[in-house]
């Protein structure tokens, strides 16, 4: 007789919504007196713990010097009063503050430093020792061969591994164009290669500013049109490598003016600053809040196919004395497939521009979630398994975050898996 045994086709079907994530800006606020000055203030930079505002005042036209660095602290509900103190790092040269590292114990400056008077084009780096900066040490970029009277602009990020660079090159398709420089061990750089042709026009791009998640560029640029002389513009990164972006969007008239509009960087709760000479020329520093909205989409439907029926033959020989009969039976086995997503929630806040990720940028994206309940959640990571998450979740933990928990998405209810066996659900 035989014995024969069938396994059936099983699916499983997972149900999400796609998410959307809306940005908008908040009408341009001019800063205060504190800081804004009757010269020229400008390039407005915050550290990372976003207590201290860098930004360039010009010395004015009867004075030897050229641009000087400022700085600001926070105060409770404002900046303090601008102040000159900062040891060595003013010369008679331009000078500004390009990156602050995520300590903020180093600062990026644009200025040669070491060389002479009349070659002076660069960028060089200071430290924190104790309360004051060291002196700036010269940052060697290969390929970089500065111009005399052409203008060069950086950015450093906080992390200290990306650089980027508007300049004007033989192979360029304007004027400034954006160009990125990659860290390649403790102190190199790589030679800077251009952004690409969508990204560059033929007039100037400039003040280029990187975002935390290493996702968009914002810069300047009179080169695409908009609402005045230069605008701010983003763009964003639409692959794995640093040279494939999406073509340049305009933030629009709540920022931009018919004036020169530069110099976009964003600081703590996502409140950016730049500079803007839309009062009668004079540049002053100017603040905008950016909100971030996730909206759901249409239904995603995964499908997850068992492969064919497996059908086994199994023969067995009939004894040679006794016939033994072996009745047919048949075992039927159902498949059941249950699909489960794992990630590790890190924050929920009703306005998601209270919190701060900057600490969780090493481990790339953070997602948004909008529930029923209005409050946005944040997450990180997707994985197949309680054990991986656990295992992110302790990561996650020890950069900063002691409140991430694992969160498991199974038949559309988020479940707590740490808790209660999984039984709270929501």
């Amino acid at each position: 007789m035989k014995l024969v045994s069938f396994s059936f086709l099983a699916l499983s079907f997972f149900f999400g919504m796609a998410q959307e994530e809306i940005i908008t800006y908040g009408e341009a606020s001019q800063l205060t007196p504190s800081v804004n000055s009757s010269q020229d203030d400008i390039m407005p930079l915050v550290s990372s713990d976003g207590q201290t505002l860098f930004f360039v005042r010009d010395a004015g036209e009867d004075s030897k010097n050229g641009q000087n660095i400022f700085r600001a602290k926070k105060t409770e509900n404002d900046w303090g009063k601008a102040t000159i103190k900062t040891s060595n790092l003013n010369n008679k040269q331009n000078n500004a503050v390009v990156g602050v590292s995520k300590d903020g114990n180093t600062l990026y400056l644009i200025d040669a430093y070491e060389k002479g008077e009349d070659d002076n084009y660069g960028i060089a780096l200071s430290k924190l020792s104790g309360k004051k900066w060291s002196k700036p040490k010269y940052i060697e970029i290969p390929g970089l061969n500065y111009i005399a009277n052409h203008f060069y602009g950086f950015y450093v990020n906080p992390d200290e591994n990306v650089m980027l660079i508007s300049l004007v090159s033989e192979n360029g398709k304007g004027k400034e164009d954006l160009h990125i420089s990659l860290k390649e061990g403790d102190t190199c750089w790589s030679t800077p290669k251009s952004l690409g042709e969508n990204v560059n026009s033929e007039g100037y791009e400039m003040s280029p500013f990187l975002t935390t998640d290493n996702n968009r560029i914002y810069f300047s640029s009179n080169g695409f049109g908009g609402e005045g002389d230069a605008d701010i513009f983003y763009i964003d990164k639409l692959g794995d490598d640093w040279f494939t972006w999406s073509n340049p969007i305009n933030l629009g008239a709540t920022v931009n003016s018919a004036g020169f509009d530069a110099y976009f960087s964003i600081g703590k709760d996502n409140l950016a600053y730049f500079s803007s000479n839309r009062n009668d020329g004079q540049n002053d520093i100017f603040t905008t809040q950016i909100t971030i909205e996730v909206i759901g989409g249409e239904p995603v439907v995964e499908e997850v196919v068992v492969e064919e029926p497996v059908v086994e033959e199994v023969v067995i020989e009939e004894p040679a004395v006794e016939e033994i009969v072996i009745e047919e039976s048949v075992v039927v086995e159902e498949a059941v497939i249950e699909e489960a997503i794992y990630t590790v929630q890190v924050a929920a806040y009703k306005n998601a521009s209270n919190y701060d990720a900057s600490h969780l940028v090493s481990f790339g994206r953070i997602e948004k979630v909008i529930l029923d309940d209005g409050i946005t959640r944040f997450t990180l990571g997707e994985f197949k398994t309680l054990n991986e998450a656990l295992q992110y979740k302790k990561q996650v933990r020890s950069k900063g975050q002691p409140d991430a928990f694992v969160i498991m998405y199974s038949e559309g209810k988020r479940t707590y898996p740490e808790l209660d066996n999984g039984s709270s659900t929501e």
